[in-house]
């Protein structure tokens, strides 16, 4: 895959699989949103919901891999005419979201904080004194009515015995999973338009490499 051109490499890394004799190809990409669809009830292929239960599409599993999903986009790409500039030990959902979504800085606080209390401990509190915005206690949903996120009158301030209604954040992961899947079609549309570029320090070969992967076919 390394000797294809940078635009190729992207386009084949956000493409369907990829026959090669008997062999197919496949990026982490394809292959996390392909389990992120499965557990939350949604097709395959195309994303769309086709399990309308509150407990698979608001599966936290699935959840994981849409925000494990976003900090693969925000370490691998940006725009190529964006003017967003951030620091070198910036995180890479912060990125994705900052890039790719309309989000405001403290919604996407919110959604780094999920990630950190669903990845780290499968819980929903996330206590960090450094940085206030990333202390939350969370209650989940899943549904098609309420907004994706929903933050709190005012800020927790990580004290267990301080939380009640008016510090608590509100998600809808079936929201979370169609942001995710809006990412998803908004980097097609921009590798087609080669509006997309490749941020990693090796280039389109370890886009290739590190995320590429090759496997039987079936």
């Amino acid at each position: 895959m390394n000797k294809l051109t940078p635009e190729q490499v992207i386009s084949s890394h956000l493409g369907d699989i990829l026959p090669l004799g008997n062999l197919v190809y496949f990026s982490a990409l394809i292959a996390g949103i392909r389990d992120s669809r499965k557990f939350t009830g949604r097709n395959i292929e195309t994303g769309e919901i086709e399990i309308y239960d509150n407990n698979v599409n608001g599966c936290w599993l699935g959840a994981i891999g849409y925000l494990i999903l976003l900090d693969q986009v925000g370490k691998c790409f940006k725009p190529s005419m964006t003017s967003i500039n951030f620091p070198e030990n910036t995180n890479n959902i912060l990125r994705a979201l900052k890039y790719f979504s309309s989000l405001s800085d403290n919604e996407i606080y919110c959604l780094y904080a999920l990630r950190c209390a669903l990845a780290h401990d499968y819980a929903l509190y996330n206590i960090n004194r450094r940085v206030p915005a990333l202390t939350h206690h969370f209650k989940l949903r899943s549904n098609s009515v309420t907004p994706l996120i929903e933050l709190p009158s005012y800020q927790w301030n990580g004290d267990i015995i301080t939380r009640n209604s008016q510090n608590c954040t509100t998600v809808n992961l079936l929201k979370l999973g169609d942001l995710v899947e809006e990412i998803f079609k908004s980097l097609k549309i921009m590798s087609s338009q080669k509006q997309l570029e490749i941020i990693l320090q090796g280039g389109s070969e370890e886009l290739s490499s590190r995320y590429g992967f090759v496997t039987f076919a079936q």
